[in-house]
């Protein structure tokens, strides 16, 4: 009892959808992708171009955490690139409702002075003042560490008061500064790896933030956004700001078989020899519609399942039982118009969205975009196995 016990423990761990990605990576549990890796192109292009300014769009649950922090690891491997790579989660700073112009300038100089001062560099103290002050709202005294007044330095402290024209100016100046004295300091040219951005879905908002921000540095950039910023006029309104744009869509698991493969790679370097049925692990592989956390959550809840079932592998009625639950949840909170767009969609082949009903289901992982090998969008398949059955879904 005691080992089954241990055994559901261990594998309902290495399939926590909610884990950090960092953990997974360092665990071994990144597999490359199939054709070209997303990942080493971004890397060839930053590397070229250090001052490379990048827009990584993708789905919920597509990897662009994991794409960040595997990009700031091969960096780290390579430093004779004279690039020095940092992950930022924007998020730990500020709530993405109150993010606003000077966020980003803010973010970028309270993350070099804490670069510089773990390195022993002295920070001219008017700069670190009014760089805190800008940020935070409030006024630190000379002598402060942040354990003496640990309070102001939880997650989401950023102050949420607009600032002036003025005030935006002098914050650029201080990060003007801070960059040449890492330059001295380092020597090599900062990178910022901005990840959060994605839970920013209203076009203006993103746009005027990143119009303004960091555009008078020769700071290099990824920043991750929804995907529902592809679909209206968001991409020309950012034309010239940024150098790429790369898209993160879901993996086609019925016409690339290259990506069937992978998923199988991504269920078996997690699971014990034999734990997954081969027949339950092709239904979750093509049930996943491509998603990697979805086929993570899907292959968690059907670990659950089979426990409770005191079933020793998981076989296909335990997959069929968390593909289920996860449609309904998927379903829930979908208002009139948005479940009658999700039903009729069951019965057509998709042409590009359109409609806010239609948008909102595909910034929300409902519809799946799949550029690989050929363009298409698609019902979630978990979607089409609730929607079975519904009186005017046809099977």
């Amino acid at each position: 009892m005691k080992n089954r016990l241990e055994l559901f423990r261990s594998q309902i761990a290495a399939f926590d959808g909610a884990a950090d990605p960092m953990s997974a990576i360092s665990k071994g549990y990144f597999i490359e992708e199939p054709h070209q890796s997303s990942t080493n192109a971004l890397f060839k292009r930053i590397s070229l171009r250090p001052q490379s300014k990048i827009l990584l769009i993708g789905g919920i649950g597509s990897g662009k955490t994991t794409q960040l922090l595997k990009l700031q690891q091969l960096f780290q491997q390579a430093p004779d690139t004279g690039i020095y790579p940092h992950y930022v989660d924007v998020t730990e700073y500020a709530k993405p409702s109150d993010l606003k112009v000077g966020t980003l300038d803010a973010i970028v100089a309270l993350e070099l002075m804490t670069l510089l001062e773990k390195k022993g560099f002295s920070i001219d103290e008017n700069k670190r003042k009014y760089v805190r002050e800008f940020s935070y709202g409030h006024g630190i005294d000379a002598d402060f560490e942040p354990q003496d007044d640990y309070d102001y330095w939880k997650p989401g402290v950023l102050s949420s008061s607009p600032h002036s024209i003025d005030a935006i100016n002098q914050l650029t100046q201080a990060l003007l500064s801070l960059i040449e004295d890492f330059h001295v300091e380092f020597q090599q040219k900062p990178y910022f790896l901005f990840d959060g951005l994605d839970r920013v879905d209203k076009a203006g908002k993103f746009t005027r933030m990143i119009s303004a921000d960091l555009q008078s540095t020769e700071i290099g950039f990824t920043i991750v956004g929804a995907a529902s910023l592809l679909y209206n006029s968001f991409v020309a309104s950012v034309d010239g700001i940024f150098n790429h744009i790369e898209y993160r869509s879901a993996f086609d698991m019925e016409q690339d078989e290259e990506a069937r493969t992978f998923f199988e790679r991504v269920l078996l370097v997690r699971s014990s020899q034999d734990f997954f049925q081969q027949a339950a692990l092709q239904d979750l592989v093509r049930l996943s519609g491509g998603v990697l956390r979805d086929l993570i959550n899907l292959s968690q809840e059907s670990i659950q399942e089979a426990y409770l079932a005191d079933a020793e592998t998981i076989d296909r009625a335990h997959v069929e039982k968390a593909v289920l639950s996860m449609g309904r949840a998927k379903i829930l909170g979908l208002n009139n118009n948005q479940y009658s767009t999700l039903k009729y969609i069951a019965n057509k082949k998709l042409d590009i969205p359109t409609s806010p009903e239609e948008i909102y289901l595909l910034s929300t992982g409902k519809i799946l975009e799949y550029r690989f090998p050929e363009r298409r969008f698609d019902l979630h398949p978990v979607l089409k196995e609730v929607l079975v059955g519904v009186k005017g879904v046809k099977r």
